[in-house]
């Protein structure tokens, strides 16, 4: 399988982008690829501040995997559209505020007529949720699929969307969230911050391993 020339890399979180381009023009081969569509991979982590990182002057959290992605790449500070996922992730992917695109609870289903990174023409599609296909963000995008990155063929846009950092902490499940953070974090304040991290470190650990997979199809350049 022949090496796409561009592949974009966007790793989103509430307040924090970290963004890295491999292959970009002027390097080596890229000549004979102009006109190629760049992928686009698109990994949004859930409930984590600009201010929960150790790399932004966080000095109760320790993340060295996040702020060695953002030494590789580029770090971009900007403001969320909400504090909600419902609103917040169809302005990611729509690039339009709420009023735009109409979505201001789970309640709400992003509408047909709104473009958004799923529109994009010529491109394989794919949308992975680590809370499951049944997850009200699958309904708000009306998305009902479950896809692997190494499923989908050039060009591709995959969009992704894991824990993070979003309560309760790894999946531990909604109906049971509050009781099960009361009996295992309350009082305990190294607890907290100590899971918390991991679950946010993930993030950046999981975004390797989607550069890892596409580097093993042979999908990128040095």
């Amino acid at each position: 399988m022949a090496a796409c020339r561009r592949i974009a890399f966007v790793l989103m979180f509430s307040l924090v982008a970290l963004v890295a381009l491999l292959g970009q023009p002027g390097a080596a081969g890229a000549a004979d690829g102009a006109g190629e569509k760049p992928n686009v991979i698109v990994i949004l982590t859930d409930d984590q501040g600009w201010g929960d990182l150790s790399m932004n002057g966080n000095t109760n959290l320790d993340t060295p995997h996040i702020d060695s992605l953002a030494a590789d790449g580029l770090d971009l500070k900007t403001v969320a559209a909400s504090i909600d996922t419902s609103t917040s992730i169809p302005s990611m992917l729509t690039g339009l505020r709420p009023p735009r695109h109409g979505v201001f609870s789970f309640n709400h289903r992003l509408p047909e007529a709104v473009p958004s990174v799923f529109d994009l023409d010529g491109y394989d599609i794919g949308f992975y949720n680590a809370a499951g296909a049944d997850d009200g963000l699958n309904s708000v995008l009306r998305r009902d699929d479950q896809t692997r990155l190494e499923e989908l063929e050039p060009p591709f846009c995959y969009v992704e969307r894991g824990h993070g950092g979003h309560h309760p902490y790894n999946g531990i499940g909604y109906d049971k969230g509050l009781e099960t953070f009361r009996e295992e974090f309350s009082g305990d304040v190294e607890k907290t911050r100590r899971t918390y991290t991991e679950a946010i470190e993930a993030s950046a650990e999981r975004f390797r391993d989607r550069i890892r997979t596409l580097g093993d199809r042979g999908l990128l350049e040095e």
